[in-house]
């Protein structure tokens, strides 16, 4: 980050590209979500839909 922070011209980009690579290469990888869902219905339930954002669609389920 000194070299490419005290570069100058056209040298300037491929040093800071190198900082980039460097630091991507030794970034970890880490999932942000880890997501399940179970859904439990009775026989009697019909057109059970699941959005993954809102849930259960309410307005779409029937009752026997």
């Amino acid at each position: 980050m000194q070299k490419a922070a005290l570069a100058r011209g056209t040298d300037t980009l491929e040093k800071w590209r190198q900082v980039e690579v460097a630091l991507a290469v030794q970034s970890p990888t880490v999932p942000l979500v880890n997501e399940q869902s179970v859904a439990l219905t009775a026989e009697r339930v019909g057109n059970y839909q699941y959005q993954p954002l809102w849930g259960p669609r309410l307005d779409q389920i029937w009752v026997k």
